[in-house]
């Protein structure tokens, strides 16, 4: 599937278009690539040579495929929801080892720049995690309404979100787990693997951020 541009004039909004693009066209080379995280899906460079397709291959209208995009976003909230459960259940385990783990004579808990990582790791979860559960629930609403808008303010602010804290997470679980944080049997590193991956998904961080401030200016401050 490719989003191309299909009229030459005007913003990318209204200007692109989407094809099923057979991978078996003349002009069609694809180099797969192993990524570091293959469970969470597979990625390959494509390259396109004067392909030629018929509008049987057209998805939607002509120039309307940035509709298809956006409806894309709403729906990676489950994937967002997953990556919070699972820095949850790491940060459970932070705090345990924290507990057993001692050094200087005493717990690694006990140590104030232990407890305040953990601390501030326990902040942003909350932070997060609810920013989250408001973007389900505006979703919800929007898709709920007559008047029908996809609500890209919601999903992009907790995807960026996401993608702030949960590196810094890693940042800060580093500091807990010390020498013990690439150990395979501790669940830190498969996690750094995935958020690596997740970093670039869904379009990177900074777009993510100006999509969310484009929206909000038109949604809220003008009252749309």
């Amino acid at each position: 599937m490719v989003a191309v541009r299909t009229n030459p004039e005007g913003p990318v909004s209204e200007a692109m278009s989407f094809f099923w693009i057979p991978p078996n066209l003349p002009g069609v080379t694809i180099t797969p690539h192993q990524m570091l995280a293959t469970d969470l899906g597979g990625n390959c460079q494509i390259y396109l040579n004067n392909v030629k397709v018929s509008e049987d291959y057209l998805l939607g209208e002509i120039n309307k495929g940035f509709s298809i995009i956006k409806s894309f976003f709403d729906s990676h909230l489950p994937g967002i929801a997953g990556l919070v459960g699972t820095m949850r259940r790491i940060y459970e385990h932070m705090r345990e080892y924290a507990k057993q783990r001692r050094a200087g004579g005493k717990s690694l808990i006990e140590h104030p720049n232990v407890a305040l990582k953990l601390g501030e790791i326990a902040t942003d979860l909350e932070a997060l995690r609810n920013l989250m559960y408001r973007a389900a629930w505006e979703i919800d609403v929007a898709q709920s309404s007559y008047n029908y808008k996809h609500n890209l303010f919601w999903y992009s602010a907790a995807y960026a979100f996401l993608k702030k804290i949960s590196w810094h997470f890693c940042n800060l679980a580093t500091d807990i787990y010390g020498g013990m944080s690439a150990a395979k049997e501790l669940p830190l590193g498969e996690f750094m693997k995935h958020i690596f991956y997740v970093r670039a998904a869904g379009l990177t961080f900074d777009i993510n951020r100006l999509i969310a401030c484009r929206d909000y200016e038109g949604r809220y401050q003008k009252g749309v």
